[in-house]
């Protein structure tokens, strides 16, 4: 397991069939932030470019964060970052592709049933995220632009989680969503 964004390749001696995947954390949420927004840019020469699983994993890490906060704390930092990704999920897409051919690689292809009720569920779970993240994010009284900030202006220790965390305190808000859902 490695910290998102780092380069890396597969060797194998023999031939092989490889599959890769993703490791989300909620300790690094800011780098995977960090990344994605990269890859929207610069698809073409990144790595990993597509996501297709990653938004539905970002949104359930939202939705068990009032339930997985009251055992542990996690960065605000990297809260703050998911917050972004939840509400601004286009600045994530790519926006790269060529004149003759634009950027396909590693969609997913599915029948239009399949795809109908893949896009409501997935609508469904990011809008009870982002209740979900707004109402945690609510109980630090800090504005959109604040949180921006913890982002984006993080200085030389721009990889580093950062020294505030949120706790099972910050989660209280958020515990009414979690009755409705189960």
């Amino acid at each position: 397991i490695q910290p998102p964004g780092y380069w890396h390749e597969v060797y194998t001696p023999v031939k092989s069939i490889i599959s890769g995947g993703h490791f989300l954390s909620y300790d690094s949420l800011h780098l995977t932030e960090h990344c994605r927004a990269f890859a929207s840019v610069f698809a073409l020469t990144s790595t990993n470019a597509d996501h297709p699983g990653v938004d539905r994993a970002l949104s359930r890490m939202s939705i068990a964060l009032p339930i997985v906060l009251q055992d542990r704390d996690i960065p605000l930092r990297a809260l703050a970052a998911l917050h972004r990704m939840l509400h601004n999920r286009s600045d994530y897409q790519s926006r790269l592709g060529s004149k003759d051919e634009p950027h396909k690689h590693n969609k997913l292809y599915l029948s239009r049933d399949d795809s109908l009720s893949l896009s409501l569920e997935d609508t469904a779970d990011l809008d009870i995220a982002r209740k979900v993240m707004d109402r945690i994010l609510s109980a630090t009284n800090l504005s959109e632009e604040e949180l921006h900030d913890i982002v984006e202006r993080a200085g030389p220790a721009w990889c580093a989680p950062g020294t505030v965390s949120l706790t099972s305190e910050h989660a209280r808000p958020a515990l009414p969503l979690i009755d409705l859902i189960i």
